[in-house]
């Protein structure tokens, strides 16, 4: 009875949402044991705020919580893997009486000491991460930037700074650029690894960097218009595009040649009658051509003839549909620009509705 629970240390923790039915006995396990040491007084209290989270990871169940101080305690809890006892024959109450599980204490060192050792799992230096943006914000975002910059090595946390640089707010352009230009870079790396969870991460990395990324730079983004490498990146570029010209249409001293000639070239190919085909390649259609139209290029028609070729009545009318929620956002906008570029785009969606009419 006395190793009917091991308890290891990781070195990563991947959270997944978990229920008791993936494992009701464990589960009933691991409450018992975290309720009865952390979150009853001795009258049978509750005065533990927040109760312990219990996560599963490949084969491991996983409990993290925080003590009535506020110290942070996270421990791995296996069952033994025996024919003789399998997991599902655990009793909870047999169980808790003999098992005294080991717990790494984490906290009685700050947050930004926790989030600096590389020794720690990831996930628990992003939770202290996030401790930390809550107590010092200042401080916490200059070192996620100064990480993104300078955490070059492809690993979990190089992966888990993306995320965590959707929680921070870059106040200044200077630090907006710089986080960018780091996210871009890191986009750059990790679309050449072949991994379950790469795509989503460069796909993240671009999307913010789109949010953050200053006007005149926005041309960076053409190296991710390339034919896929491991990662096709090509669809997250484009939506990058449009949410960094949506709200206003781009000025003319904003060089953006090689940006639009790389996405008028994607879409001609796109939009060509013996490639199109609803699905991956009518979405980059779509994006592409909304993209070109938020660029303010003069070539927008021709790819909306191009659109009327095919008459697809869907196609035509999602096309319709996103350019006029553009043309709603730059109305807001001052300027004889967006006045300019308003009426490129109503006329483009008049020769929309002349084809579905005919």
């Amino acid at each position: 009875m006395t190793d009917q629970l091991t308890i290891a240390r990781k070195s990563v923790f991947t959270p997944q949402s978990i229920e008791p039915s993936d494992d009701e006995a464990l589960y009933k396990l691991v409450q018992r044991i975290f309720h009865d040491r952390f979150e009853l007084n001795a009258e049978g209290l509750i005065t533990h705020p927040n109760p312990a989270t219990v996560f599963l990871d490949g084969g491991d169940w996983v409990a993290s919580w925080r003590n009535d101080e506020g110290s942070s305690f996270q421990a791995v809890l296996n069952p033994v893997d025996s024919p003789e006892y399998p997991q599902s024959e655990i009793e909870p109450e047999s169980v808790a009486q003999v098992a005294d599980p080991y717990v790494e204490e984490l906290n009685g060192r700050s947050t930004n000491e926790i989030v600096k050792d590389d020794t720690l799992a990831t996930n628990a230096r992003l939770s202290a991460l996030r401790d930390w943006l809550e107590i010092d914000r200042p401080t916490a975002t200059d070192f996620v930037l100064e990480q993104l910059e300078q955490h070059t090595t492809i690993d979990e946390w190089s992966k888990m700074l993306v995320y965590a640089a959707e929680d921070v707010t870059f106040d200044s352009e200077a630090f907006q650029s710089r986080a960018a230009a780091a996210l871009l870079a890191a986009a750059k790396r990790l679309r050449e690894i072949d991994d379950a969870d790469s795509g989503e991460v460069v796909w993240a990395a671009i999307q913010r960097a789109g949010s953050l990324i200053p006007v005149h730079e926005v041309s960076e983004l053409v190296e991710f218009l390339t034919p896929p490498n491991v990662v096709d990146t090509r669809l997250a570029a484009l939506q990058a595009i449009v949410h960094v010209f949506e709200m206003a249409p781009p000025t003319s001293d904003v060089d953006l040649k090689a940006l639009r000639d790389q996405t008028f070239d994607l879409c001609s190919l796109w939009f060509n009658p013996n490639l199109f085909i609803a699905g991956e390649i009518s979405a980059l259609a779509i994006e592409g051509l909304i993209a070109l139209a938020t660029m303010g290029d003069e070539r927008l028609g021709d790819l909306v003839e191009a659109a009327n070729q095919l008459k697809r009545d869907w196609l035509s009318q999602e096309i319709d549909r996103r350019l006029n929620e553009v043309v709603g956002f730059w109305a807001e906008a001052d300027g004889e620009t967006a006045d300019l570029e308003i009426r490129r785009l109503c006329e483009a969606c008049g020769r929309l509705h002349e084809s579905a009419g005919h």
